[in-house]
């Protein structure tokens, strides 16, 4: 099966405080979270994202319409898949460098770590290692729940697919480079985009490019990105 191939565009804005708004991400390509496993439950959001970058970061925008956010309390590397969370799993150009992980829930709290061995064991992944919380804070994270004078309740149905909440996460490629390496310029990248929620009222896990096994750890299932212009 043939892979999808997302082109991140490099940031036509250079203002470092409003990176997130919908404005800097106006020229991006929007790609679309539409790939549901059947193990979702019926409600179903949908979601998109956008991606530029510039000599510093990668920067993505998600907007999850139709359900309303759902987060527990959690602290740094928690359980947020078990929330309302974006995700984005990256995989630079370097032999044997393994991949990243950044998982950020409505909330916007993180989970970042770095797998070179996927297979699962009790407890994690065969080989892998969680990001250390002075390199996690990093990323730049903004986030916002609701699009009306009251934030809907948790899980609520929102039937006029208003933007209901969202999550921007910023990546510096130093973050990058500290786990994974230096990697040779020009050569493709993959990754994939997700949107989940273990636990709550609605049930859902989607995936940018179609995840075979309900499993979002398998790289072999990661699609193309590229930099453009």
């Amino acid at each position: 099966m043939a892979r999808p191939t997302y082109t991140l565009q490099r940031a036509k804005r250079n203002d470092k405080n409003d990176w997130w708004q919908r404005s800097s991400f106006a020229t991006a390509e929007i790609g679309r979270i539409d790939n549901f496993r059947d193990e979702s439950g019926p409600i179903r959001p949908v979601a998109t994202f956008r991606g530029v970058y510039d000599d510093d970061a990668i920067m993505l925008r998600y907007e999850v319409d139709g359900v309303a956010a759902c987060a527990e309390p959690r602290e740094f590397n928690g359980k947020v898949y078990r929330d309302s969370c974006c995700e984005i799993f990256i995989q630079p150009p370097r032999p044997f460098g393994g991949y990243m992980n950044f998982e950020v829930n409505a909330g916007g709290v993180l989970h970042n770590s770095h797998i070179l061995d996927p297979t699962r064991i009790p407890g994690g992944f065969k080989n892998f290692r969680y990001v250390r919380p002075e390199h996690g804070a990093q990323v730049e994270i903004r986030r916002w729940r609701g699009t009306g004078p009251a934030t809907p309740p948790c899980g609520e149905v929102v039937p006029d697919n208003t933007t209901t909440w969202g999550v921007a996460m910023r990546i510096p490629f130093r973050l990058l480079r500290s786990y994974v390496g230096t990697w040779s310029e020009g050569e493709p990248w993959r990754a994939n985009f997700y949107i989940c929620q273990a636990d709550h009222v609605a049930r859902y896990f989607a995936s940018w490019s179609r995840v075979e096994i309900f499993n979002f750890h398998t790289p072999q299932f990661f699609g193309n990105l590229q930099f453009g212009e």
